[in-house]
């Protein structure tokens, strides 16, 4: 090899040693036994181990003993596929564990078959992993803690999770076996489900939440059932609308007690109509009985005042004028006097009558 060749290839290796150095994740270099050939500086840095060190220990060396055990099936695959990716666990020099997710390629070294393995520190990734799902987890707790049914589904109207109070309506365990699901695949009939997702559709173009909708629904259980539910649109942080969140109140018994009560209203407005009608009739009736009763009182007052003034009086008069005795002409005199007594107690009778009815019952 001359001098020059010798140059250009020193400098590619110094320039492939920079590239090496310079990455940010932790490069390694091993045979296919697994013996360290190769590691950059972040490697060194972040495991806390010399370069002179690696190069003594063995791949599975930075490997927990669990994720050792996986080795050899990682080496099966790469030969298979040419590169891999997958999530371990590795340790530093102090044996502190940080996730990792590692990228393996077949490649060359020095003239032999070597396995380069990129090395990605994922810990902040799992802090916000872990911090995310502790918020989901505390979310859903919030949420199952709700009386009310809660849901939510994405802008093409797909369910994506719900409440365990309404996870109990649709027949289902988990939001993971409503994902991806309809209104369709739901127990709900498809008249219902139409317009479940009329109404989603118009506040989701809107963009106006609506509130106390009154709507039938079908139980899990095949039973008849009626909600109180309130819809607002989703928004994603740019305030574009993602999808529609509902909330419902199972209202059947409030609402079988208000139609029950409609109805015994309805009944006894009914009835109260019904004896209205009767008491009416029976007034109708009195009315006629005591106008037919006065009636006859009146022709009877006439027909005693008429004997009274026409006969009895005028005979009365006639025998006066006869030869009587002192005693006889005296006891004429009491018999038409009450007389004329029965007939005054006849006027005053009517009259004191026609005073104490109202106009109404006098007309």
């Amino acid at each position: 090899m001359n001098v020059p060749n010798k140059t250009k290839i020193n400098q590619a290796k110094d320039k492939y040693r920079h590239l090496f150095n310079s990455l940010g994740d932790a490069i390694f270099v091993h045979d296919m036994n697994g013996r360290i050939l190769d590691a950059n500086d972040y490697a060194c840095q972040r495991y806390g181990y010399s370069y002179e060190k690696f190069k003594t220990m063995q791949i599975k060396d930075v490997d927990t003993p669990e994720q050792a055990k996986h080795i050899e099936n990682r080496i099966k695959k790469l030969l298979k596929n040419g590169q891999i990716t997958f999530e371990t666990i590795h340790l530093d020099s102090h044996n502190r564990e940080f996730p990792v997710e590692a990228t393996a390629k077949l490649g060359k070294y020095e003239g032999q078959q070597v396995v380069l393995v990129i090395g990605h520190d994922i810990t902040k990734r799992k802090q916000a992993e872990k911090a995310l799902n502790e918020s989901r987890y505390m979310l859903q707790t919030v949420l199952d803690s709700i009386p009310a049914a809660v849901f939510w589904k994405d802008q093409n109207l797909i369910y994506l999770g719900g409440n365990r109070t309404w996870l109990a309506t649709t027949g289902l365990n988990s939001s993971e076996e409503v994902a991806g699901k309809s209104d369709y695949d739901l127990p709900w009939s498809k008249e219902e489900s139409d317009s479940f997702r009329e109404n989603d559709r118009r506040i989701m173009k809107s963009g106006i939440p609506e509130y106390d909708i009154i709507e039938p629904y079908l139980r899990s259980n095949g039973t008849q059932a009626w909600a109180k539910t309130n819809k607002v649109p989703l928004r994603d942080t740019e305030g574009k609308i993602v999808g529609i969140l509902g909330t419902y109140e199972d209202i059947t018994e409030r609402k079988n007690a208000e139609d029950a009560l409609k109805e015994a209203k309805n009944v006894l407005e009914i009835k109260v109509l019904e004896r209205t009608s009767e008491l009416d009739e029976v007034n109708t009736a009195l009315k006629v009985l005591i106008k037919n009763r006065d009636m006859y009182a009146k022709e009877m007052e006439d027909k005693i005042r008429f004997e009274i003034h026409e006969i009895v009086t005028p005979n009365l008069d006639k025998l006066k004028k006869s030869k009587l005795n002192n005693n006889q002409r005296m006891l004429i005199e009491v018999i038409k006097n009450k007389i004329n007594q029965v007939t005054v107690d006849f006027d005053v009778g009517i009259l004191n009558k026609h005073l104490t009815l109202t106009p109404s019952e006098i007309k």
